[in-house]
């Protein structure tokens, strides 16, 4: 039997948000019909910010270190505008993407892209990720 990457193919059973918005927990299942069940749990610790779009019945094909400005761009985004709109999540005054992403970094934070067959889009700028497997 052939393997497979870690997490690809999982179903997105749940996602949590904690610790006032510095934690996440993706709850992954692999879940087939005559294959293996198994279960995964994803620790983002040290979380600066997210952004998920999430239609419902995610399957899971990656979850990878990226640059934060491949991010940003893959998902069309402006963050120095949605830090001047809500505020909060990011304690910099830079008001050009560039130099914001350039301080997030220089404050040794990285950032992991969700990808997925369906129903999931997203990426989390946190300090440490972990995996957890039950049991462990």
């Amino acid at each position: 039997m052939r393997s497979r990457p870690a997490h690809h193919d999982y179903k997105l059973h749940a996602y949590t948000v904690g610790d006032l918005g510095e934690s996440i927990v993706l709850d992954l299942v692999y879940d087939y019909e005559g294959l293996p069940r198994d279960t995964s749990k994803i620790l983002f610790w040290g979380v600066r910010f997210h952004h998920f779009i999430h239609l419902g019945g995610a399957i899971i094909t990656d979850i990878s270190e990226t640059s934060l400005r491949a991010a940003v761009d893959q998902h069309d985004l402006k963050i120095s505008a949605l830090n001047a709109q809500y505020g909060g999540g990011l304690p910099y005054l830079e008001d050009d993407d560039s130099s914001l992403i350039r301080k997030i970094e220089e404050d040794g934070y990285r950032t992991w892209l969700i990808s997925s067959a369906i129903g999931f889009s997203g990426f989390v700028v946190c300090r440490k990720v972990t995996s957890q497997k039950p049991n462990q």
